[in-house]
């Protein structure tokens, strides 16, 4: 080391022990140098093509007593199905990220080498920030499904981005085409360090091809306020209204559902575990079917168990009220549900799900029963950074009231299982491309 360099350490040396500590910390807290703040923020475009190839099998129970009219869904079947999705995300700036995407699916029937659509399907999000203090988040999607199903059947075989749900390709009950889209907004302001408020609004909607079958138009408007009085508490304060529509040749109907939320969210690990937490809240809803008004107590409550480094064992239990495509009365039911994930070793995911539901379509009455039973459990083993091979089960079950009004072709009750095996491509058509102010 020359003498002139020596000078220049120890000059250094000299000027760090004379700052004080803070101001060390706060340089090393933010790296960036004073000049930068002109740069412009970069930006950040991702795009992502997935496809799926699978071979499944479909037992639903004896062909000669099955009362479906769609002969897919009948007996023991086997299909193979190809879904792809592409996904774009793009980042312009630090207070700016908007996503579209869209995805297709078909289905070749073995036995009568036919194929069939199962579904496509489009979308775009966008979210920004005004201020420091709001952030809001609008989605749009679209839709076009040529089975029916019921909307919310959990499952524990989760699609990639731009892919359709499970439950489209898996637990369809009758061919009823039908459009779907949706509308979301979503505007959340920090009024300080421990509230914020947050008003949301949705319209959504089914439209079945046939005009017999009840589709669905339903708004959703709401706004909730939440203050933290501790670590672990927070009070919740909030009110909802969601209007239905179900239009079909003999007419139309409407419902309105006004949910009061009114409760305490605890969320904190036990005192026995670190790794476990508990979560609950309650509320109220009122429904206003015709001339009948009655009203709901509604709740929520979770309990989260890691596993490990990568594993979570969840089990939840929801009591609400729900709008469901198919039918032409709220669904009011208690749900449970169980699930479990994990990592093992660098390359095998693994999840479970089991989830029953139990209420009424309509009149709390006997005839107007809705059931629901859930199971499915996925493995994937990663062959590649970009390619994996999967298996699954699902299984599913429904009974309905001999009272509940539904689609004709939809029967009182089914059991489904599914075997598939699948192998997944996951290929960077655009890789995470950042451009400063001198582009690259």
């Amino acid at each position: 080391m020359t003498s002139r360099m020596a000078a220049r350490v120890a000059c250094i040396s000299l000027i760090g022990g004379l700052v004080p500590a803070g101001l060390q910390a706060q340089a090393v807290l933010d790296p960036t140098p004073t000049q930068s703040k002109s740069v412009p923020p970069a930006r950040r475009d991702v795009s992502t093509l997935t496809m799926t190839t699978s071979v499944a099998t479909d037992d639903n129970g004896p062909a000669s007593t099955s009362v479906l009219t769609d002969p897919q869904n009948r007996g023991v079947q086997f299909h193979s199905d190809l879904q792809a999705g592409v996904n774009y995300v793009s980042q312009p700036g630090r207070k700016l990220t908007w996503e579209v995407d869209a995805s297709s699916a078909v289905r070749r029937q073995t036995q009568v080498n036919q194929f069939v659509l199962l579904g496509d399907s489009g979308g775009g999000s966008l979210m920004f920030s005004p201020g420091k203090r709001t952030q809001v988040s609008v989605t749009q999607s679209v839709g076009y499904i040529p089975s029916y199903t019921f909307a919310a059947t959990p499952s524990a075989v989760q699609s990639d981005a731009g892919g359709l749900p499970a439950s489209v390709l898996d637990y369809s009950l009758a061919k009823r085409p039908a459009y779907t889209f949706a509308t979301n907004l979503m505007l959340t302001r920090q009024l300080g360090a421990r509230s914020a408020v947050v008003f949301s609004s949705s319209l959504q909607g089914t439209e079945f091809v046939n005009h017999v079958d009840p589709s669905l138009k339903d708004w959703n408007g709401s706004a909730r306020y939440t203050y933290q009085f501790s670590k672990y508490a927070g009070l919740r304060l909030g009110y909802g209204r969601r209007s239905g529509q179900y239009s079909q040749t003999a007419g139309t109907s409407k419902v309105q559902l006004d949910n009061l939320d009114l409760g305490i969210d605890y969320h904190r690990p036990l005192s026995f575990s670190r790794t476990t937490t508990v979560t609950f809240g309650s509320g109220s809803t009122g429904t206003l079917s015709g001339q009948q008004r009655h009203f709901d107590v509604t709740l929520t409550a979770n309990l989260d168990q890691a596993i490990g480094r990568t594993g979570h064992l969840t089990l939840a239990y929801d009591r609400s009220a729900q709008l469901v495509q198919g039918f032409t009365q709220p669904v009011f039911a208690d749900t449970v549900t169980a699930s479990a994930g994990a990592r093992i070793g660098a390359r095998v995911n693994v999840s479970v799900l089991a989830a029953a539901g139990n209420g009424f379509v309509g009149a709390h009455v006997a005839l107007n029963s809705y059931r629901t039973y859930t199971a499915s459990t996925s493995v994937s083993l990663a062959v590649s950074s970009n390619t994996s091979v999967s298996g699954e089960y699902l299984f599913y079950e429904h009974a309905l009231g001999n009272g509940v009004e539904r689609i004709a072709s939809v029967p009182n009750a089914q059991r489904r299982q599914t075997a598939r095996v699948g192998l997944n491509w996951r290929l960077p058509l655009l890789r995470e491309w950042i451009r400063g102010s001198g582009g690259r």
